[in-house]
């Protein structure tokens, strides 16, 4: 079910649509028209919905990507995680994992909405 809403509140007008249990079939482009009173002016917008039915991960590095160091000095070596549902983070080296009790590992969770 889809249920097109707009408020209107002093000097802001919003207009949203809920769509209730989202499936992937509601996946698509939306278009919101925006027209003046007087008909002279159109303003549209689109939004890209994807509904997935399963989960997905993005990985990046954050900073560079060849690191250079002093011996005794320390390294900090970070990427980001744009993952539903969470994932299970390892890090490796050489094709062997790194220990959690041998390393300083971080793990910092940052809410967002799509």
């Amino acid at each position: 079910e889809i249920e097109p809403l707009t408020d209107i509140l002093p000097n802001e007008i919003r207009s949203f649509i809920n769509i209730s249990m989202a499936t992937v079939l509601d996946s698509g482009v939306y278009v919101c028209n925006a027209q003046d009173s007087q008909l002279r002016w159109t303003v549209r917008k689109n939004i890209t919905l994807t509904v997935l039915d399963r989960g997905y991960v993005y990985l990046w590095p954050l900073g560079e990507t060849n690191i250079s160091s002093l011996v005794n000095h320390t390294v900090e070596l970070k990427v980001e995680v744009d993952a539903h549902p969470f994932p299970t983070l390892a890090w490796s080296r050489t094709n062997q994992t790194i220990s959690m009790e041998s390393s300083s590992i971080k793990t910092s969770l940052l809410m967002s909405h799509r």
